[in-house]
């Protein structure tokens, strides 16, 4: 059993969880299976609006596939919600991020 056959056993009995989507979407980060970790991304940020990790996964992912726009938009996401909480370094780190995007 592979630990994505684990984590998406364990979403079964907790799909709410935040930690086990998260870490569901870098699993499939590590697998190259990009559309499925931006929509286990999705689902992290739908559960936390303000999850600042997820929004910066996620503009990584989109910038790897070209969507140069979309990165933007979910970088200065994860910029806002890392501000929001406080999460000084994430926010430089993303802003960063966001300023290598052009």
């Amino acid at each position: 059993m592979t630990r994505l056959d684990k984590l998406q056993g364990m979403l079964e009995a907790s799909p709410d969880d935040e930690f086990l989507n998260y870490a569901l979407a870098m699993e499939y980060v590590s697998a190259g299976r990009n559309d499925e970790a931006l929509r286990a991304f999705e689902r992290v940020i739908s559960l936390d609006a303000d999850h600042s990790a997820a929004f910066f996964q996620q503009a990584q992912v989109l910038a790897r596939m070209g969507q140069i726009e979309a990165a933007k938009n979910a970088a200065a996401q994860g910029v806002s919600a890392a501000q929001k909480r406080g999460e000084q370094h994430a926010a430089e780190e993303i802003s960063g991020f966001l300023a290598s995007l052009g």
